[in-house]
């Protein structure tokens, strides 16, 4: 039989909490915070399969660990709604405060990944599955389209719902045929219907990995996938109550989904 294919998982928003001596120079609230990050993806990407799984201990708010790492492009001055600033007047973190902010959080986050990466390549891994796991709210519009959140959004650089090349955003991260057969799966799983290349199409985090693989072998093949999921299967916007069993349920379902993504994308057809 053969080996089963390695899979690693990135969750670069989990983390919900700012530390005080940051969160009293920004203007939003502790709830426009909490929605600025993605909520229980620090549970949701957890996977008993995975060799690794890659949790977020800085919020996004002070590096952006699925961005460029410059003070240009890892801070964001507005929310998700981008009409919320998030610093006050002046208190913006100046250009050394961030190089300082992404060297403690940033480079040590992609150092892991390319160890795990660097592990795995050593031990005769030809192909690797890598996982970027985010949730979205559907209560602003996201991406360039302004779009409302679907249940579940897969991306792989691809065109809009059949993830086949679009020449203009490079190489495709997931062969198209991978990107149908875990639509159809995840519809198995879950009952959920997911759009592909809708609202996102991919992220830096996908990209970085297959580029940085191939410094340690040219040969190994990363399959990479952006996978988000609406953050309103957990949380209620209404009451602002939390399902906690839904919570576990869309967690075992999503990893069956990917476990079986493996299955598939280990063929040497794939």
């Amino acid at each position: 039989m053969a080996k089963k294919l390695p899979i690693i998982i990135s969750a670069p928003h989990a983390c919900s909490r700012v530390p005080k001596k940051w969160r009293k120079r920004m203007l939003l609230n502790e709830d426009q915070l909490w929605h600025f990050s993605d909520p229980f993806t620090n549970l949701t990407a957890r996977h008993s399969r995975a060799f690794s799984v890659h949790i977020a201990k800085t919020h996004r708010a002070l590096g952006d660990l699925n961005r460029l790492p410059t003070p240009e492009t890892a801070f964001r001055k507005y929310d998700f709604h981008g009409k919320n600033r998030v610093w006050k007047d002046g208190q913006e973190p100046n250009n050394f405060e961030k190089a300082e902010l992404l060297q403690r959080s940033w480079f040590p986050y992609y150092e892991d990944i390319f160890e795990k990466l660097r592990k795995l390549i050593e031990r005769g891994a030809r192909k690797i599955l890598f996982i970027d796991h985010h949730n979205t709210a559907s209560d602003h519009p996201a991406g360039d389209g302004r779009e409302y959140m679907p249940a579940i959004v897969i991306s792989n650089f691809g065109s809009r719902h059949r993830g086949g090349r679009v020449k203009s955003r490079g190489e495709l991260s997931m062969p198209a045929s991978a990107m149908t057969f875990l639509r159809k799966i995840l519809w198995e799983e879950t009952g959920l219907g997911s759009e592909i290349n809708q609202i996102y199409h991919g992220g830096y985090a996908v990209k970085w990995v297959m580029e940085n693989a191939k410094t340690i072998d040219p040969g190994v093949k990363v399959y990479g996938l952006q996978f988000e999921y609406n953050l309103g299967l957990i949380h209620n916007p209404i009451s602002k109550k939390n399902d906690l069993v839904a919570l576990e349920l869309l967690k075992k379902k999503i990893n069956r989904s990917i476990t079986r993504l493996a299955e598939y994308l280990k063929c040497d057809e794939c």
